[in-house]
């Protein structure tokens, strides 16, 4: 029997075939899930789903449901799960399998995770945490029998890892996050 079997959810955010959310994903369908994809429309929001399309057809989910949610938009979530409700009605989980931190600031050289913006150490904390609450928010309103919420970290979020540098703040900050939804939403179901 497959663990899966009837369940529909939502994985976020598919960047392309190497991405984490992709074998998350495949092996969610495998299981017999139903499931919905978001992927980040980029500046070029043609192109990036089309390398998202190519990874779905890869790994043999090309027909499944997708949809561009730019994670640090409260208006893209939004809209991103009026189409989840259109197409699914309710789900059963969500995984959130994203994060982003500048590059610049993800390297080994002595003084970088000092030297981190303001903006880049807001950013990397907005994508990477936050976008938790707000999808979360969203998707229990469409889990009225409760459900799953998964998020992806890193051993960075606990002990330093040189050159993780500001993206184990955000695994932290995004770890917490976890545990006060789940206090939250937990109660509910």
């Amino acid at each position: 029997m497959s663990l899966l079997a009837g369940k529909k959810g939502v994985i976020l955010n598919i960047a392309n075939d190497r991405s984490i959310a992709t074998y998350i994903a495949s092996h969610c369908i495998k299981q017999g899930a139903t499931c919905g994809f978001g992927f980040l429309p980029m500046d070029n929001r043609e192109k990036s789903e089309r390398r998202v399309r190519k990874a779905m057809e890869e790994n043999g989910f090309a027909s499944s449901w997708l949809s561009p949610c730019d994670v640090g938009s409260d208006e893209s979530i939004a809209s991103f799960f009026a189409g989840v409700k259109e197409q699914f009605g309710t789900i059963d989980f969500l995984v959130h399998s994203l994060a982003f931190a500048d590059r610049t600031f993800l390297k080994k050289d002595e003084g970088v995770f000092t030297s981190t913006t303001r903006e880049a150490f807001r950013q990397a904390v907005d994508i990477s945490a936050y976008s938790l609450l707000a999808l979360s928010r969203q998707a229990a309103m469409i889990m009225p029998e409760g459900g799953s919420i998964i998020a992806m970290t890193y051993l960075g979020a606990e002990k330093v890892i040189p050159g993780y540098n500001v993206m184990g703040v955000a695994k932290s900050a995004l770890e917490s996050t976890a545990r006060y939804l789940a206090f939250d939403l937990g109660a509910k179901r």
